[in-house]
């Protein structure tokens, strides 16, 4: 129905009811498309919403840098006393495609593990061309800690088959006693700045 004014009098018309529903659903469509789908989770004191960042409880040690021919990555760790030493049932293992370009190596321990030790081995690739490390990241629970090329060795001990230039981070592997076992181990310095900040 629509309303008209004629001679000073409200006259009531009959519409088409295709024209009443089309304004209806025009009217409809405008107000939910308008309709703000963010609610805020929460707020601080000032009033601004904020959203709530969800904690994955998953320790996570990721690898910044180039590795130039196929090779194999691995973390061992240990979630409890450092006694128990280093085992195959708590080690993870990644293949890794070599590439000349920048990659994220990434391990993920599994979930609501908090190493009491780490260590990560750099390849086994006797035939490297060559593995450049930028940088080591390690996150939990949406913290991390960024350890660039030139602070590596104050953070990890770097062991004898390994020579590295903390300048560029280029990785070479020695072999001593004819035997080749590149990796390093997190020291504690590094475990206890974990603690903190986790």
């Amino acid at each position: 129905f629509i309303f008209s004014r004629r001679n000073n009098r409200l006259l009531l018309k009959r519409t088409k009811p295709t024209k009443v529903k089309y304004c209806f659903m025009i009217i409809l469509i405008v107000f939910t498309s308008c309709k703000n789908t963010d609610k805020p989770i929460e707020e601080n004191k000032l009033g601004h919403s904020l959203k709530e960042k969800v904690k994955d409880d998953i320790f996570k040690i990721l690898i910044n840098g180039v590795v130039k021919s196929d090779d194999i990555f691995e973390v061992f760790y240990t979630d409890i006393d450092a006694k128990e030493g280093f085992t195959e049932a708590k080690k993870l293992k990644i293949v890794v495609k070599g590439d000349d370009s920048i990659q994220n190596i990434a391990f993920n321990l599994p979930e609501e593990v908090l190493p009491y030790n780490f260590r990560i081995d750099i390849g086994s690739n006797d035939n490297q061309k060559g593995i450049i490390i930028q940088s080591i990241s390690i996150e939990y629970n949406n913290k991390n800690i960024i350890i660039d090329k030139d602070s590596i060795h104050i953070f990890f001990d770097i062991n004898e088959y390994i020579d590295y230039n903390k300048i560029d981070g280029r990785v070479r592997v020695v072999e001593v006693n004819g035997r080749k076992d590149p990796f390093i181990i997190a020291k504690p310095i590094l475990l206890k700045k974990i603690e903190i900040e986790f």
